[in-house]
């Protein structure tokens, strides 16, 4: 086999293992999404009082607790890291948020979607998006498309990045309510300019080709994939690499969207991706061998 093809796709993603937008940050070694590592000995006196600080009101320190608890590293006494992130998000606080965007084992799911329907009227964007997903696909609430598509609304306003691109979507095909193209193409840009490589790589398109909302642009479509490419590039990189950055990844280097062709890094990225449960890394090497590419028989790393 291969040294460079071996060294492309071994496991550094484990199958299955899939981060969804929105959200999705570093830290894995605590085992909380977008939480912190374990903390060095000259810093634990920084973890002390987060308790006192927390019951003060201050819900970064409740979202630290959380973390804490969570990692083992501090006795709350009876009190579980998931209400102290719910404490938090009922604030407003985006991260508490996120830590209980999803399920978790021991979450009351009532509680849990109280906390982030509270985060959401307090300006939380990870609230209003997760919200949005959960009406969206019916997951913990009722399967509701006007309200998933206000939610994403709202998550947009608020900066979330992945909040705007899901609202987007829905605004340009009328899912929801009315079609929008002006509110879509607003709602693509500002998701690229909160950080939302998808949205980058959508509004790259529009631009480029010209729609009702923008002449043709080919030196600004350039520019959001060129921004599109740097955003996925740190997302596949790490230990906690998000296999649907690294399929964008490598579509942009493939058709040299945004800088120059490298095809066999592109190809051995969407092979990656695949091999992690990116379906449209799958579709794409199944078009490039006519639907003989098969993930299953591909040799360990």
């Amino acid at each position: 086999m291969n040294w460079r093809w071996r060294r492309l796709v071994r496991g550094r993603v484990s199958i299955g293992l899939w981060v969804l937008a929105g959200g999705c940050g570093g830290g894995a070694a605590s085992g909380i999404p977008g939480g912190p590592g374990p903390v060095a000995s000259s810093n634990v006196s920084s973890v002390r009082g987060l308790g006192a600080r927390c019951e003060a009101g201050e819900r970064d320190a409740c979202v630290a607790w959380g973390d804490e608890v969570a990692a083992g590293r501090q006795d709350a006494a009876g009190v579980s890291a998931p209400s102290l992130w719910m404490r938090a998000c009922r604030q407003g606080d985006d991260r508490g948020c996120q830590r209980i965007a999803r399920a978790r084992p021991g979450l009351d799911e009532e509680a849990r979607f109280a906390a982030l329907d509270a985060g959401c009227g307090s300006g939380s964007g990870a609230a209003c998006a997760a919200l949005g997903r959960a009406h969206a696909t019916g997951a913990g609430q009722s399967l509701d498309h006007e309200r998933a598509r206000e939610r994403f609304d709202a998550a947009c306003r608020a900066g979330d990045g992945a909040g705007c691109a899901a609202f987007a979507r829905r605004a340009e095909i009328g899912l929801g309510g009315p079609v929008r193209p002006q509110a879509a193409a607003e709602a693509w840009a500002r998701g690229c300019t909160l950080g939302d490589a998808a949205a980058c790589i959508v509004r790259g398109r529009r631009i480029e080709q010209g729609d009702r909302t923008h002449p043709p642009d080919p030196a600004g479509a350039f520019e959001r994939y060129r921004r599109a490419r740097a955003l996925d590039r740190e997302a596949c990189e790490g230990d906690d690499a998000v296999p649907a950055a690294c399929g964008r990844l490598g579509a942009l280097l493939r058709e040299g969207s945004g800088g120059p062709v490298a095809r066999r890094e592109g190809r051995a990225l969407q092979t990656r991706a695949c091999l992690a449960g990116d379906a449209r890394g799958c579709r794409a090497l199944a078009r490039d061998t006519r639907g003989r590419f098969d993930p299953a028989r591909l040799p360990p790393g």
